[in-house]
């Protein structure tokens, strides 16, 4: 009987630990606004989380995935388109006319490094 009390004992703590060293820092992402290009290719702009830094964790990056609020003038990774302070929501086409060589109907996009479906959202 002991020996199943300190068997019981052993898995939980063993279960215990091994839960609570899986943290929500293990599911942060860099994230970046895109949108497609009428040659194919898709122009991005990196954003920023709410502490000015480039990863997003836990609900804040569930949150990124379906719309981005950028405080600040964007600048494409290419440099030369800027996008306006203001919200960009996932699978948006406001704004979108006003990008030169965007796609015919091209939408926001908001991509996470591996991270959940767009279309859960």
């Amino acid at each position: 009987m002991k020996k199943m009390n300190y068997l019981l004992i052993f898995t939980l703590v063993t279960t215990t630990v091994f839960m609570s060293s899986c943290s929500d820092d293990e599911l942060c992402h860099e994230c970046h606004l895109a949108l497609e290009m009428a040659d194919g290719s898709e122009m991005m702009w990196h954003i920023e989380n709410s502490a000015g830094g480039e990863e997003f964790c836990g609900e804040e990056l569930h949150d990124v995935e379906v719309a981005y609020t950028a405080a600040d003038t964007l600048t494409c990774e290419a440099g030369d388109h800027k996008l306006a302070p203001g919200v960009y929501t996932h699978g948006d086409t406001s704004g979108v006319s006003a990008i030169a060589g965007a796609a015919e109907g091209a939408a926001w996009e908001i991509h996470c490094e591996d991270h959940g479906e767009h279309d859960d959202h």
